[in-house]
């Protein structure tokens, strides 16, 4: 006897997939430094990078990051049920990105906080990149 389908109950994240798949070339990456929310000018600025100097290609469960000059590094991802955002790690930490595109633009951002010394620190780091 057949049965009725069930509803989908995948969540839209699905969407943000498909939205990334592919190659994005980095064209900028832009640091924000704050201290007690204040911006550290001295260690805030955009880091430019011509085409082809950092590729990062989204593929199945991950992405792959290919900086010119250097072995290409595979980063597996988990995405979040809010559908816009994933977490990754590296050597140096675990990290959520906040992704928005526009088309063949993408804006990835990953903001982290900490306390130094009772020093309130808080850096943003945006990455903007175009589809190859």
């Amino acid at each position: 006897m057949p049965s009725c389908k069930k509803d989908d109950t995948t969540p839209q994240r699905t969407e943000l997939q498909k939205s990334l798949k592919g190659q994005w070339n980095v064209d900028s990456i832009e640091f924000k430094y704050y201290e007690n929310n204040v911006i550290n000018t001295d260690y805030s600025g955009v880091q430019p990078y011509a085409a082809g100097d950092l590729i990062i290609e989204f593929v199945d469960g991950g992405f792959i990051a290919t900086n010119k000059g250097y072995q290409p590094q595979k980063f597996p991802i988990t995405e979040n049920e809010d559908g816009n955002s994933f977490n990754y790690a590296d050597s140096n930490g675990r990290y959520t990105a906040v992704i928005s595109v526009n088309g063949a633009q993408m804006t990835w951002v990953e903001t982290s906080t900490g306390v130094s010394n009772g020093v309130n620190l808080k850096q943003i780091v945006t990455i903007y990149l175009t589809k190859l």
